[in-house]
């Protein structure tokens, strides 16, 4: 995936987190400002209450995979 961006001039950098918090996520995103944030659906990290925690804070897109 990375390689991929790459190779089309996108620049792109992939950070992650094999066991997110959600408090986590949420400084990361604070400190870093992602141009996309993925997240799997079925992390138990991760609340319905984060989840619209990011969508209504922040500027970034999400997806839940």
């Amino acid at each position: 995936c990375l390689l991929w961006l790459q190779q089309q001039g996108i620049p792109a950098e992939i950070n992650q987190a094999i066991k997110p918090s959600s408090e986590a996520i949420i400084d990361y995103v604070q400190k870093y400002s992602p141009g996309v944030l993925l997240i799997n659906r079925d992390s138990d990290a991760v609340g319905e209450s984060q989840i619209y925690r990011i969508i209504n804070e922040f500027d970034c897109p999400l997806i839940l995979c």
